[in-house]
Order: structure tokens, then sequence, then C-alpha cells
């Protein structure tokens, strides 16, 4: 009995509070509920419209970025293939010479003239069949002998097989890791006479379409006069 007299009590002192009695509160009390909902209703469309927005601004970001990236790569495969061209046409027009006339062969001279580019981190030999060094586009910091060497054993077993391209490999003759460039000479009866050897530093592959040629017997220019 106790405890409902209490909880008749406690209730009885409970204040709710009052709505509007005035004519109209509740038309108007249903006004302001649509018009909290209507709020409520825009910012959500808003979110949602602006988080769209944000969402398709980011994938046409994401597709240019794809697309530059694309074009780029397409654009440096191209340059890098038709460079490669331009060392196969070097490399054969250096072979040509060397069966023709050997003694008329100075590459240091050609590097003089503006033949091959004058840079440290070019440079260009020819190697006779034994696997000796004779002419270099430049003095070798230290000369060996090539006989051991994969490259040179493949153009001494393998005939005709164009441009060889090795990575990157230490080279004692400019004493620093160089990509290799390589192709077989063959003498008039088709017997093999040594290798074209052109070495270029890694990077330079990565760099060389940046680089503007100001010269006017520039490196494209130079090879492919020369391999006429």
């Amino acid at each position: 009995m106790g405890q409902r007299k209490l909880r008749r009590m406690s209730l009885s002192r409970l204040r709710f509070p009052k709505l509007p009695d005035y004519p109209g509160a509740t038309a108007d009390m249903l006004r302001l509920g649509a018009w909290i909902i209507g709020v409520v209703l825009l910012i959500t469309v808003l979110w949602v419209a602006t988080e769209s927005e944000i969402a398709a601004d980011q994938r046409e970001q994401r597709a240019a970025a794809m697309q530059q990236a694309e074009s780029l790569a397409s654009s440096y495969a191209l340059q890098l293939a038709n460079y490669i061209e331009q060392l196969d046409q070097l490399s054969l027009n250096i072979a040509f010479k060397w069966i023709d006339a050997p003694q008329r062969v100075d590459l240091r001279r050609d590097r003089q003239r503006g033949l091959f580019p004058v840079r440290d981190h070019f440079f260009v030999a020819v190697i006779d069949a034994s696997g000796k060094v004779v002419s270099t586009s430049m003095p070798p910091k230290r000369y060996i002998n090539f006989s051991s060497y994969e490259f040179f054993r493949h153009h001494h077993d393998m005939c005709c097989d164009g441009l060889r391209i090795t990575g990157s490999a230490n080279l004692p003759l400019v004493g620093m890791r160089m990509t290799l460039f390589s192709r077989r000479i063959d003498d008039k009866n088709s017997r093999f006479a040594g290798v074209v050897l052109i070495a270029i530093q890694p990077n330079f592959l990565s760099t060389f379409q940046d680089e503007v040629m100001h010269e006017s017997n520039d490196f494209s220019a130079s090879i492919l006069n020369s391999s006429e």
C-alpha cells in the first residue's frame, strides 16, 4: 500500500509541458514540424549531392591522371624505341666501316666531330675477334680482354642476331655500371671478326628525353647521316 501511495504522489508531482491552447495552435505545430523535416531533408539532399560531386571530381581526376600517365609512357616508349633504333644504326655503321677499312675507323675523332654525344656516360668501342679492345671513343680507364664476357661469347657463337642489349653490368673500361649494346662484326667471308660495343649509363636512358641538344651536329642527326 505504501509503495502505491508513493507512486501516486510522484506522478502527481510530474509536470508535463502544456501544448499551446490558442486557436490554430495545432496547425502551427504541424507547420513547425513540417519545416523541421523539410530542413533536414534539404540538408540531406545537399550532403548527398556534394558527396556525389566530390566523388565524380575524384573519378575525373583519376581518369585524367591515368590518361596523362599512359600518354607519357607511350611517348617515352616511342622515344626509347627510336633511340635504340639509332644505336642499332650506329653500331651497324661502325661494323661496316670496320669491315671495309679498319685502319680508317677512329672513334675518338668521330666523337670530337659530334658523331657521338660528348658525355662520359656514352662510350663506344670496337673489340677484335680475340676480345682485345682496338678502338674507343675516349681513353679507357683500364684495358681488359672481353673474351670471357657473356655478350662477347654470345656474338662469337651466334650469327646475325642484330643488336644485343645487356642489362646493367660493371664495365672496367669506364669504371662504372653501364647498359651494354653490342653487335657482331663479320669479315667479308662471314666469319666472326669482333664486336661493336656501345655502353650507356642506365640513368641516361631515363633522362635523355628531357635533354635538349642545341649543337648543329646533335646526336640524332649525326647518327642518321653517318648511316647513309
